[in-house]
């Protein structure tokens, strides 16, 4: 209550009921000012250096005998700026890493691994694959044995967790092994199993390297309607990865079945793949409420259900989201401010408003078809 010292104890506080909303009852006359604050010590304080605060887009509201006021809604950032740590690398042959790291992890397209010997001699490593039951752990197979007879430094390069901190390394050394690799050519999964376009490869992801696994290639099968291809000519490998790619365009009306051989099983794996030809794919107009002025840029992100950003772009006052698979979405659309990159929460003391933020979930994609969402701000 005014005056205000945000360095003593507020005079009121509230928490979110389940549908986020708190509510202050009683209140005497007077003015407040009012923010969200992640009073992790729970003394009604603002610490400044340790707790996270954020403002509403009102600053001060004023009450009067038996009035009610909406301060309207906070949208909460916790952003995620703790980068993933390595905490062990184990050797389970002589090429092959276990790699065990502080949280989830990820690694993007032409991630690379540095590992040192004594003598400052550098082995290159390729990432192979995140272990689906702990996200944690990430395999990885050296392109020459690591012996044990000298400890070895690690550098990592384009390994993050999916907030997109990059990993650093909490270990000095680790040893190397003698033991011979015995690892097969065993099945991980279908990278493209969400879908592709009709011109683009299928990608199969395989446990090891596969330069000495000729039975990958030779064993394919392609079945096309009645047709069945083997081996199938438009493949190749890379690294752990096996891509196959379609004779021109995976042609819509055709029943596709892709079987791959997996060296574990001594067994070809049976996959359906899904694609997403252009009259199956949905659009989203997206339309924000006039402003002062039609200079104001926005940002739109469109997430799956996974959690996949599919579309990310800025515009003006309106945009469309063309080639959509059908299903369910989380639009969301923020004022860009020049100042600050990304949305800007604003700030508590001194107080700046926040940017303006829209979210809406269980957006629905129909083949076909062009949704439209008209954006209000609250």
């Amino acid at each position: 209550r005014y005056p205000a010292d945000l360095s003593e104890q507020a005079d009121y506080v509230g928490e979110a009921d389940s549908a986020g909303t708190v509510n202050f009852n009683y209140l005497r006359e007077g003015k407040y000012k009012a923010f969200w604050l992640d009073d992790r010590n729970r003394n009604r304080r603002w610490d400044r250096d340790r707790e996270a605060a954020q403002p509403f887009r009102t600053d001060t509201v004023e009450l009067s005998r038996a009035d009610e006021k909406d301060l309207g809604s906070v949208y909460v950032i916790r952003q995620d700026t703790i980068a993933p740590v390595l905490q062990a690398v184990g050797m389970l042959s002589e090429v092959r890493l276990r790699m065990r790291f502080s949280e989830e992890i990820v690694f993007e397209e032409g991630a690379g691994i540095d590992i040192f010997h004594e003598d400052e001699t550098r082995v290159s490593a390729i990432p192979l694959y995140v272990d689906r039951e702990n996200t944690n752990i990430l395999y990885a197979e050296a392109l020459e044995p690591l012996p044990d007879n000298s400890p070895y430094r690690i550098k990592l390069e384009g390994i993050s967790d999916p907030s997109g901190n990059y990993a650093t390394i909490g270990i000095d050394e680790f040893p190397g092994s003698d033991q011979a690799d015995t690892t097969f050519a065993r099945y991980i999964g279908n990278d493209t199993r969400q879908g592709i376009a009709p011109d683009q490869p299928l990608i199969i992801r395989y446990a090891k390297l596969l330069h000495d696994s000729p039975d990958v290639l030779d064993s394919l099968i392609v079945v096309e309607s009645q047709t069945t291809h083997s081996p199938w000519p438009h493949a190749e490998i890379s690294d752990n990865l096996l891509f196959i790619y379609p004779d021109g365009e995976w042609q819509q009306g055709e029943d596709y079945e892709i079987r791959v051989w997996d060296e574990e099983r001594l067994e070809r794996r049976t996959i359906q793949p899904v694609f997403h030809y252009e009259d199956n794919l949905g659009a989203i107009d997206v339309l924000v409420e006039e402003s002062a002025t039609d200079t104001t840029r926005h940002h739109v992100e469109l997430v799956d259900e996974q959690g996949m950003v599919i579309r990310d772009r800025t515009f003006g006052l309106e945009t469309t989201l063309e080639g959509i698979p059908e299903g369910s979405y989380t639009l969301t659309v923020y004022e860009i401010r020049e100042d600050h990159p990304g949305w800007d929460p604003g700030k508590v003391d001194p107080y700046r408003k926040p940017a303006r933020y829209f979210i809406r979930r269980d957006v629905p994609v129909e083949p076909g078809f062009t949704g439209q969402v008209y954006v209000e701000w609250l």
